[in-house]
């Protein structure tokens, strides 16, 4: 249990010993805030969603708007993961990091970034895909009766949730690999598997206690939904900092975990 313990501890040491990486997170925070109350203002919607100042929509810009959006999401969310495990080799080789020369090197390997991010999504997509069958089963069985059904359902959708646990996670090393070892899209992703070889309920059991130590943090991004969905501050807030904290703790643990996995060799 030490490499899952020291995982944890060792990305909150990270963030409060280099607190400028929070800068890039940040930066994506802002950047899907400003496109989302872009796109809701467009749709004639408040920030919760509820009606505002009626409007005809603008097809057009709605979608010149969302076009916009996602080719700056996906060059903007490359940039970042790129960048992370660049940063933590300079946290962990240097003592020190640079944020511009991270995003620059980052940059220089932005197509490889993006080949290695739509490969893993495609590879995610297709086995969430096959969790689709089970949960029409069980709709299925929820309104017209059927036990046996219902068992198959179950069994088929837990069966897919634990086959895309174990896949995702086998492949959780493939851009630490991409930018640290500098290797090659189909390189980094056989690596990540060979690496991750009966690692996997270990890295889970991290991923598990990270998202346990994020409670308090998710009560804070969560809570004022609910007491001020008025308030556009607030809400905006509270959203900036849960990003921004949990993009970062999130976005460096596989790096973190690829360094204690050498470490305990």
């Amino acid at each position: 249990m030490g490499i899952v313990i020291n995982s944890v501890a060792d990305c909150f040491s990270f963030a409060r010993k280099y607190p400028s990486a929070f800068v890039l997170y940040l930066i994506q925070a802002m950047i899907s805030l400003i496109f989302e109350l872009a796109l809701l203002g467009l749709l004639g919607l408040g920030f919760t969603g509820t009606p505002s100042i009626p409007r005809t929509l603008d097809i057009a810009s709605f979608f010149l708007v969302l076009i916009i959006f996602i080719i700056v999401e996906l060059i903007s969310l490359s940039l970042i993961y790129g960048a992370t495990p660049i940063l933590i080799r300079q946290g962990s080789e240097q003592r020190k990091i640079s944020i511009s020369s991270a995003v620059k090197a980052a940059w220089k390997n932005l197509l490889r970034i993006i080949g290695l991010e739509f490969i893993l999504g495609v590879i995610a997509f297709a086995i969430a895909l096959v969790m689709i069958i089970p949960i029409v089963m069980l709709s299925v069985s929820f309104f017209y009766g059927g036990i046996v059904l219902f068992i198959i359902g179950a069994v088929v959708f837990v069966g897919a949730l634990v086959a895309l646990i174990y896949v995702m996670s086998r492949l959780s090393l493939s851009m630490t690999l991409l930018m640290i070892a500098n290797k090659r899209v189909g390189e980094s992703i056989d690596s990540s598997w060979k690496l991750m070889d009966g690692k996997v309920l270990r890295f889970f059991a991290a991923n598990l206690l990270m998202l346990i130590a994020l409670i308090p943090l998710e009560l804070l991004y969560i809570l004022p939904q609910f007491l001020f969905p008025t308030d556009f501050i607030i809400i905006s807030l509270t959203s900036l900092i849960y990003s921004t904290i949990a993009g970062l703790l999130l976005g460096i643990f596989p790096t973190v975990f690829y360094y204690n996995l050498k470490g305990s060799k």
